[in-house]
């Protein structure tokens, strides 16, 4: 297909053990069962293969024989793949990652902001950050942020405040926010990165969890539903309970 946009485009499948290669070249390989996969690849003008190869042998790790989370006795067939595949044009210099850690007791959110940078570019670049409340008209203040770029990556620290009064999340009142984080290079490249985060507080009273200072109570019930088919029976459901804060109701 005709791709117009330079840079390091990511192809991203979601699928469990597989090989991606570019013009017949492995361009990485990754095996996790829970996160998206991802690519860095570097195009040139003209037309590329893409391939990939999947590969469903247990190899760098062993969780036993029959296990639910690889094994085709519960899900099914896990040849192939699942979720969305796509290609992003992404600028020379873009935003890799960002890690969150949200501090109620300092009303602020620390984020450790990865700069990728794989034409070992050097110069000054700025970062940008703004917290929106989801719902919300206007965002918090903007925080800016100049770094020095050099290298193939930088991370960097940047503490983000959250205003007097941040609205707090909990499962009742699920209040969320979005970061929005945009960079500009030193030349014309520019690239931007949001993530959802929740301000609350996860801590012990005693025996019991609370959350955001009150008591959290949780009901877990594992059951299994099993139907008979033609290839054997199978487990098609599970189920867990979350209790309010304060309520508790024996098994």
């Amino acid at each position: 297909m005709p791709w117009r946009r330079p840079g390091a485009d990511r192809l991203r499948p979601v699928v469990v053990g597989k090989t991606g290669l570019q013009d017949g070249q492995a361009a990485g390989r990754q095996n996790s069962l829970g996160t998206p996969h991802i690519y860095a690849l570097q195009l040139t003008p003209g037309t590329h293969t893409l391939t990939i190869r999947v590969d469903n042998r247990v190899k760098d790790f062993n969780v036993g024989a029959n296990s639910h989370s690889i094994s085709d006795h519960t899900q099914g067939n896990w040849n192939g793949m699942i979720g969305r595949l796509c290609l992003r044009a992404r600028s020379p210099l873009h935003i890799g990652d960002a890690a969150l850690f949200p501090s109620v007791e300092k009303k602020q959110v620390r984020s450790y902001i990865t700069v990728i940078n794989p034409g070992h570019r050097t110069g000054k670049a700025r970062l940008r950050l703004q917290a929106t409340r989801l719902g919300a008209d206007a965002g918090l203040p903007a925080v800016e942020k100049e770094i020095s770029v050099k290298g193939d990556s930088v991370t960097v620290e940047v503490d983000y405040s959250m205003g007097a009064s941040p609205a707090l999340w909990d499962e009742f009142n699920p209040n969320l926010y979005v970061l929005h984080v945009s960079l500009q290079g030193p030349g014309e490249e520019k690239d931007q990165w949001q993530q959802q985060f929740g301000m609350r507080t996860f801590a012990t009273q005693g025996t019991q969890f609370t959350i955001n200072g009150q008591r959290y109570s949780t009901q877990f019930r594992a059951i299994h539903v099993y139907i008979n088919t033609p290839r054997g029976w199978h487990v098609v459901s599970g189920q867990a309970t979350n209790l309010p804060p304060g309520v508790q109701q024996p098994l």
